[in-house]
């Protein structure tokens, strides 16, 4: 027998004699013999002949919600649910966040602008035309009477304080006839002849501040002018003389500058 056949007869005898002792292993464990023939390795028998189990991984408590998805409707029952987390507290406001919301909620007004606009002349009411009251030469206050179609002579304007009354002549003739109102006591509007030496249909006073006069027919330059003004039936201007607004637009366009204005006491 060679060294190879007795290097076999050895193995196969130390592994019969250790089945029979009991000495053998539960588990699979290879080790190597020294024999003539060289290193052979260590056969266990009874790992050998022990059934293997398969191993298994457990599988997770919480499944994620991609593969909750993908699982049979069967199954659903048997998975667990991954936790809710609570809602986060409602953080109560201060009184003063409150009071702040209130303030900033109410709108604010917005600014009125500053800048003045010009106001234009009011409107020309309707003709108050009227005729002298029989036995006084008067018309009735704030009324006039006017008939002028703009051709002939010159023009002339006479201011009878007395009767607060005005008189405009065209060529001597009578075309018109206003009431007034003339400067109070303080105040008196000066008597004399003058003549018109500005005309502004849109004005304010220079004196009085905020004071409108429209239809102003200038007669001095320190503050006497004929123009549309309030009638309250008496002498209450500070020496201009007033007119109803639709007796001074018809005169603003009758007169000239250097047109003839004569004041008289009565």
């Amino acid at each position: 027998m060679n060294n190879a056949g007795k290097g076999w007869t050895i193995t196969l005898l130390l592994t019969v004699g250790l089945w029979l002792g009991g000495c053998a292993t539960p588990t699979y464990q290879p080790t190597t013999v020294a024999s003539s023939a060289g290193t052979v390795p260590r056969v266990d028998a009874s790992a050998l002949l022990a059934p293997r189990t398969p191993v298994t991984t457990p599988a997770p408590a919480v499944q994620p919600a991609a593969v909750r998805d993908t699982l049979p409707a069967s199954a659903a029952p048997a998975v667990l649910r991954e936790p809710v987390a609570d809602p986060a507290p409602r953080r109560r406001s201060s009184r003063k966040a409150k009071a702040s919301r209130r303030a900033t909620a109410k709108a604010k007004p917005a600014k009125r602008s500053t800048t003045r606009r010009a106001t234009p002349p009011p409107a020309d009411p309707e003709p108050a035309t009227a005729s002298p009251e029989p036995g006084t030469g008067k018309v009735g206050n704030g009324r006039y009477s006017w008939d002028d179609d703009g051709t002939g002579g010159p023009v002339k304007v006479v201011v009878n304080i007395a009767k607060q009354q005005a008189y405009v002549y065209r060529d001597d003739k009578l075309v018109g006839q206003s009431s007034v109102s003339t400067g109070r006591k303080g105040h008196r509007t000066p008597t004399g002849t003058f003549e018109i030496l500005q005309k502004k249909r849109r004005h304010t006073s220079n004196i009085y501040k905020g004071a409108k006069m429209p239809y102003m027919q200038r007669l001095t330059w320190d503050g006497i002018a004929m123009h549309a003004g309030d009638l309250p039936g008496y002498p209450a201007s500070h020496g201009c003389i007033r007119l109803p607004t639709g007796f001074a637009k018809k005169l603003f366009k009758a007169t000239d500058h250097g047109t003839q204005v004569v004041v008289t006491k009565g």
